[in-house]
């Protein structure tokens, strides 16, 4: 998270277009990603808004959402139960599709 909160502080106070106006290594992000998309949840924003958020911060990088998504699904896996570890993940991997289709212009997560 320490690295995550590093990358975007150094991105944020870049000069626009230059190198350091984006994270060296877009998947530092990951956790920053995961505990948005927690929050996110628990405060109930709508879905499509999330997305929104998620991809912003991300710079529309599928592999820091795809990083997230897999944190996400590890937090599942340990809570099988849980409908908000559930929904996290949902949130994730619409963000991750998103991001492929802006990126790439696929629609698959293969």
């Amino acid at each position: 998270m320490l690295l995550a909160a590093q990358s975007l502080d150094q991105a944020a106070g870049a000069e626009v277009g230059a190198a350091g106006a984006v994270p060296l290594d877009r998947s530092e992000l990951a956790p920053y990603l995961l505990a948005m998309a927690l929050d996110m949840c628990a405060t109930h924003i709508p879905p499509d808004r999330a997305v929104d958020e998620l991809l912003e911060v991300s710079a529309g990088s599928p592999m820091a959402l795809l990083a997230a998504r897999a944190l996400g699904a590890a937090l599942h896996k340990e809570l099988p139960g849980d409908k908000a570890a559930r929904m996290v993940v949902d949130l994730l991997t619409d963000a991750v599709r998103r991001a492929r289709v802006q990126a790439f212009g696929a629609d698959s997560l293969s």
